[in-house]
């Protein structure tokens, strides 16, 4: 935050006495530390509640200006064991039929104190109650950012509907307001839409031009980076998520000439504050078939790019993972890192 305090987010599992996992001690913690590294107390963000379902997807935290407090989210698995799912949320990854994803968020203060409890942002995609046949699956990647504009957070995230919908892996974004109270009624808005995305979503907010970016590995584009701009629009009946542009590719098959590179590994993006830009960092083959290369890129607020700009990062001959390498810009080197 611009006091130079940064929120810590990390999950925490205790061992029994037989040396297996306690699902009971199970739950998110947080630490603030200060920008000289003073390192505040731990607490907990999860609520306390037995038989968690241990999953491994991270959670997502975002500053939020206004009100000067931090915002939380993280996907969580529905049980019959549990139905108050503001007081007992349970993370995880393994959602099946009878127990379908949701989205769970908590305002944190400067403090470290908890302002209100766990709550739900989205059960489903179309604001109905979930259920076998309508509810989330395999939630991941979850990013939420504050417009300051909208008086309103972006929440985007990756997962398939269950059910007979038919709707596999896409991106999803709702909006919530600054109390966690949904503005669309738990409608989730379609961000990949038929393009897709067997990847993770990362998201960016331009303080300048108050629009946000989606970037995201695109099925139809064999895994290589796309990305979509949006606004919240707040009017009388509330806040709104306008599409300004569809889904664009950040790197054409084009580029390669024979159309066989492939990408894969979530593509993550910041703002540049000085020039109203984004960076944008992807793992893809490079021009010599070199497996997993980090590539960067800039992108404009309006969603302007060039291929001729991308920069490979690294130029071992080939590496084995890296999917999840993060991007920032520093505003006072005026770099990117």
């Amino acid at each position: 935050n611009p006091f130079g305090e940064t929120l810590f987010v990390w999950d925490v599992v205790s061992n029994d006495e037989t040396g297996d996992r306690d699902q009971t001690s199970y739950g998110k913690l947080g630490r603030i530390v200060g920008q000289d590294g003073q390192i505040g107390d731990e607490f907990m963000i999860s609520a306390d509640c037995p038989n968690h379902v241990l999953g491994y997807e991270p959670a997502s935290a975002t500053w939020n200006s206004t009100n000067e407090e931090w915002l939380v989210v993280w996907s969580l698995d529905d049980s019959a064991e549990f139905d108050d799912l503001d007081a007992c949320p349970i993370e995880g990854d393994e959602a099946s039929n009878n127990e379908p994803s949701v989205l769970v968020g908590q305002i944190v203060g400067r403090d470290g104190g908890m302002r209100g409890t766990n709550f739900v942002i989205s059960e489903t995609f179309d604001g109905s109650p979930s259920s076998a046949d309508n509810g989330w699956d395999d939630i991941e990647h979850i990013h939420a950012r504050w417009s300051p504009v909208a008086s309103a957070y972006l929440v985007s995230w990756k997962a398939e509907v269950e059910g007979d919908t038919n709707i596999e892996e896409r991106v999803w974004a709702i909006a919530i307001d600054a109390d966690g109270l949904s503005l669309t009624g738990g409608q989730a808005e379609d961000v990949s839409g038929d393009s897709g995305t067997d990847n993770g979503v990362s998201v960016a907010y331009s303080e300048t031009s108050d629009v946000f970016i989606t970037v995201f590995g695109v099925d139809d584009n064999s895994g290589l980076p796309g990305a979509r701009l949006m606004e919240l629009v707040r009017s009388e009946s509330g806040v709104s998520i306008n599409f300004t542009t569809n889904v664009f590719n950040l790197h054409g098959l084009e580029t390669d000439g024979d159309g066989t590179r492939s990408g894969n590994g979530a593509p993550t993006v910041a703002w540049d504050s000085s020039r109203d830009e984004f960076g944008v960092r992807w793992r893809a083959e490079d021009l010599d078939g070199k497996r997993n290369q980090q590539l960067f890129n800039v992108v404009g607020a309006d969603g302007s790019y060039s291929d001729t700009d991308i920069v490979k990062i690294l130029s071992a001959e080939e590496f084995s993972n890296g999917g999840r390498v993060g991007v920032a810009y520093d505003d006072v080197a005026d770099e990117w890192v």
